[in-house]
C-alpha cells in the first residue's frame, strides 16, 4: 500500500523544497522509499506520474508499490535492508546487483523515458480526442437533422390538415353544386354551362387528389427520414459509447505502459548505480591489493637480504669452527710434546712460551666461542624471522588467492549484470517493436473498420434508396393502375352516358322522323291542294321566302352538323386510343422499373452478403492475429474478435460502385406528377355502326 502522503512539487508550481516529513508513509518505513524519493526529487516525469496516479487512488492497492515492497522484503530476507536487489521489470524478471548503504549521499543522474513512447501515447490520445470530437459533431448534426425532420413533419401535418379541410370544403361545395345542378336541371339550364362547371369541378377535384397524394408521399418520406434520423442517432450513440470505451482502454493501456516504463527506468537506474558502485569498489580494492603486493615485495626483498647476511654469517662461523678445531688439535699436540720431552730450560722457556700462547689461544678460543654463540643466536633469530617470513608469505599468498577469487567473482557478477542489462535492453527494444507493430495493426484495423463502416453505410444508404425507389415505383404503379381503373370507370360511365344519349338521340330522331313524316304529309297534302288549285288557276306554285330559306338552309345545316359530329367523334376516338396507349406504356414502364429495382435489390443483397463474408473473414484473421499476439505476451487494443494485423493492400475493403442510379443516391422528391385525366368522348362511330347494323337487321 502506498498512500498520497508522498508530496512532490511539480515544475509548473511552487519549487521550494519540501521538508523530510512530507515524504513519509504510514504503510511503509521511510528507508524503504529512499530510491522512490530520490527518483521523485530528480525526475519531473515521475513527479507528474505520481501526482496523477497515486493521489486519486488513496488507500487503494497499487501494483507498482506491491512489486517494490516485495523486492524490498526480498532484500531484507537476504540481509541487505538497504539494497534494491529485485527491481521488477515488465517481464516479471529481476536484476541482481549490489547497492550502497541507505545513507550514501550519491544521487543518480536524471533519466528520462523514451520520447518515442511519449509521442506514440500522445498521438493515440490526440487521435482519440479527434475521433470523439468528430462523433460529437456527427451527433450534433444528427440531432439538428432530427429537429428539422420533426419540424418538417409538423409542417406536413399542418398542410395535411389544411388540405383535408380544403378537400372537405370542396366536397361540400361540390355537393352543393350537384344539388344546384339537380335543381337547375328541372328549370332547363343550358347544358354547355353545366358541362363547363362540371369540368372545372372535376379539375379542381383532381388537383386536390394530386395535392393530397403528394402530401401523403411527403409525410411518408418525412416519417422515413425521421426513422432514419433516429436510427442514425442510435448508431451515433453506440459509436460514441464504443469510442468512449476505446478512449478508456487506451488511457488504461497508456497508464499501464507508464507504470511499466517507470519500473524499467527504476531498474535501469538501480542497475547503472550498482554498476558504478561495483566499478568504484573494484578500483579501490585493486589499489589496495596493489599496495599490499608492493609491501609484500619490499618485505620479501628485505628478508632475502637478511637471508644472504645469515648465510655469510654461517660461512664465517664455519671458518671460525675450523680454526678452533685446528687450535684444539695443536693444543693437544703441545700437551703431548710437553709430556714426552724432558725438562730443560729451553723446554721451560718453550713451556712458558707455550703456556702464554696457550693462554692466548684460550682467550681467542673463548672469544671465538662467544662469537660462535652470538652467531648461533643470530642464526636462530634469522631462522625464526625466516619462519615468520614464510608464514607471512603464505598468508600473503592466501590473501592474493582470495583477492583473485573475489576479483573473478566480481567480474562474473559484472558480466552477469551486463548480460541482464543487455537482455533487458533487448527485451525493451522487442517490446517497443511489438508495441509499434500492434499500434500499426491497430491503425490498420481502425482503417479497415472505418472502410467497412463506410461501405456498410453506403450499402445501407443504397438499399434504403433502392427500397424508397421501389416503394415509389410501386406507388406509381398503384397510381397508374388506379388511374387506369378510374379511366376505365370513366369510359364505362361515358359509354353509359353515350348509350343514354344515343337512346335519347334515337327517341329524338324518331320524334323528328314522326314530325318530318307529319310535315311531309302536310306538305304533300298542301302541295296536292295547291297543285289542284294551281291546276285550276295556273301552272306555278308560290311559297313564302321564310319557307324557302328554311327548306334550303335546313338541309345545309344538317349536313354541316353531321360532318362536325363525325370529325369530333373521330378525334375523340384517336384521343382515347392515344390515352390507352399511353396508359399501357406507363404500365409497361412501371413493370420494367419494378423488374430493374428487383434486380438492383438482388445485386445490393449480393454485395451485402459479399461484404458480410469479407467482414467475417477479416474478423477471423483479426482474431487469429490477436491470439498470436496473446501467445507472444502482448494484448491488442481491440477486443478478441476485432484486432489483427492485416495487410492494407489485400484486406482493405475496395470501393464499390453504386449499383443504383444518381436518383437513388440523391432521392428525388416523393411527389411526382400525375397526368390530368382526359375526358373520354363516346365512340360515336361504333355506336352509329351498331345502330345502323341493328336497323338493317330489323329491316
Amino acid at each position: 500500500m502506498l498512500c498520497t502522503c508522498v508530496v512532490v512539487s511539480s515544475s509548473s508550481h511552487a519549487k521550494q523544497d519540501r521538508p523530510a516529513s512530507c515524504y513519509t508513509c504510514p504503510h511503509l518505513p521511510t528507508h524503504k522509499l529512499s530510491l522512490v524519493l530520490t527518483v521523485l526529487q530528480t525526475n519531473k516525469y515521475f513527479q507528474e506520474f505520481f501526482i496523477r496516479k497515486i493521489q486519486p487512488w488513496c488507500n487503494s492497492p497499487f501494483l507498482w508499490c506491491d512489486k517494490m515492497e516485495a523486492a524490498i522484503t526480498m532484500d531484507e530476507n537476504l540481509g541487505r535492508s538497504g539494497s534494491f536487489r529485485a527491481a521488477m521489470s515488465i517481464f516479471g524478471e529481476s536484476i541482481n546487483g549490489r547497492k550502497a548503504d541507505k545513507n550514501r549521499g550519491t544521487v543518480p543522474a536524471q533519466e528520462n523515458l523514451s520520447s518515442e513512447i511519449k509521442q506514440l501515447a500522445q498521438s493515440g490520445l490526440d487521435k482519440l480526442n479527434e475521433r470523439k470530437a468528430y462523433v460529437d459533431k456527427e451527433r450534433a448534426g444528427a440531432e439538428s437533422e432530427l429537429s428539422r425532420a420533426r419540424a418538417m413533419a409538423k409542417e406536413l401535418e399542418r398542410q395535411i390538415e389544411q388540405t383535408t379541410a380544403k378537400a372537405t370544403s370542396q366536397r361540400s361545395e361540390l355537393q352543393s353544386m350537384w344539388a344546384a345542378r339537380t335543381r337547375r336541371k328541372g328549370a332547363g339550364a343550358p347544358g354547355a354551362e353545366r358541362d363547363a362547371r362540371y369540368a372545372e369541378v372535376v379539375q379542381e377535384l383532381d388537383k386536390a387528389k394530386k395535392e393530397l397524394l403528394r402530401l401523403r408521399l411527403e409525410v411518408r418520406s418525412a416519417a422515413e427520414a425521421k426513422a432514419k434520423a433516429e436510427r442514425d442517432i442510435v448508431a451515433s450513440a453506440c459509436t460514441i459509447q464504443s469510442s468512449i470505451r476505446a478512449v478508456d482502454e487506451m488511457k488504461r493501456r497508456v497508464d499501464e505502459a507508464n507504470e511499466e516504463h517507470v519500473l524499467v527506468e527504476l531498474a535501469r537506474i538501480e542497475a547503472e548505480r550498482e554498476r558504478r558502485e561495483i566499478e568504484a569498489q573494484r578500483g579501490a580494492e585493486a589499489e589496495r591489493f596493489a599496495r599490499d603486493i608492493e609491501a609484500a615485495r619490499a618485505r620479501v626483498r628485505a628478508l632475502q637480504k637478511e637471508v644472504s647476511r645469515a648465510r655469510e654469517m654461517e660461512a664465517k662461523l664455519a671458518v671460525t669452527n675450523s680454526d678452533v678445531e685446528v687450535l684444539q688439535a695443536e693444543m693437544e699436540l703441545v700437551r703431548a710434546m710437553e709430556k714426552s720431552h724432558a725438562k730443560s730450560d729451553e723446554a721451560a722457556e718453550d713451556a712458558a712460551r707455550r703456556k702464554r700462547e696457550e693462554a692466548q689461544d684460550k682467550a681467542l678460543l673463548k672469544t671465538a666461542e662467544s662469537e660462535l654463540e652470538a652467531a648461533k643466536k643470530e642464526l636462530e633469530t634469522i631462522k625464526a624471522g625466516s619462519f615468520q617470513f614464510m608464514t607471512s608469505m603464505d598468508r600473503t599468498r592466501t590473501e592474493i588467492m582470495r583477492v583473485a577469487e573475489e576479483i573473478s567473482l566480481l567480474k562474473a557478477k559484472e558480466k552477469k549484470a551486463d548480460a541482464q542489462v543487455q537482455q533487458l535492453n533487448t527485451k525493451l527494444l522487442k517490446a517497443k517493436a511489438r508495441l509499434e507493430a500492434v499500434t500499426a495493426a491497430d491503425e490498420r484495423s481502425k482503417a479497415i473498420v472505418s472502410n467497412l463502416a463506410a461501405a456498410m453505410k453506403q450499402l445501407k444508404a443504397e438499399t434504403e434508396a433502392a427500397r424508397m425507389e421501389e416503394d415509389l415505383t410501386k406507388l406509381e404503379k398503384r397510381c397508374v393502375i388506379a388511374e387506369a381503373e378510374n379511366i376505365e370507370k370513366e369510359i364505362a360511365t361515358t359509354e353509359g352516358r353515350i348509350k343514354q344519349s344515343v337512346k335519347e338521340l334515337d327517341a329524338a330522331k324518331a320524334l323528328e322522323a314522326e314530325a318530318m313524316r307529319k310535315l311531309r304529309d302536310t306538305v304533300e297534302s298542301t302541295m296536292q291542294a295547291r297543285a289542284s288549285s294551281a291546276a285550276r288557276r295556273q301552272g306555278t306554285m308560290t311559297i313564302s321566302r321564310f319557307e324557302y330559306e328554311y327548306l334550303t338552309g335546313r338541309a345545309a345545316l344538317v349536313r354541316v352538323v353531321a360532318d362536325k359530329k363525325v370529325a369530333a367523334a373521330q378525334a375523340w376516338v384517336q384521343a382515347l386510343k392515344a390515352s390507352e396507349k399511353e396508359a399501357a406504356a406507363r404500365a409497361e414502364a412501371a413493370e420494367r422499373e419494378v423488374r430493374e429495382m428487383e434486380a438492383r435489390a438482388a445485386q445490393v443483397a449480393a454485395e451485402a452478403e459479399k461484404t458480410a463474408a469479407e467482414q467475417k473473414e477479416l474478423e477471423q484473421e483479426l482474431y487469429d492475429l490477436n491470439a498470436a499476439a496473446e501467445r507472444d505476451g502482448l494484448q491488442c487494443a481491440y477486443p478478441r474478435r476485432r484486432s489483427s494485423r492485416v495487410s492494407a493492400t489485400s484486406r482493405r475493403s475496395k470501393p464499390r460502385r453504386s449499383s443504383v442510379s444518381a436518383g437513388a443516391r440523391n432521392p428525388r422528391s416523393p411527389s411526382f406528377t400525375i397526368k390530368r385525366k382526359r375526358k373520354v368522348m363516346p365512340n360515336l362511330l361504333k355506336l352509329i355502326k351498331d345502330k345502323r347494323g341493328g336497323k338493317k337487321n330489323t329491316n
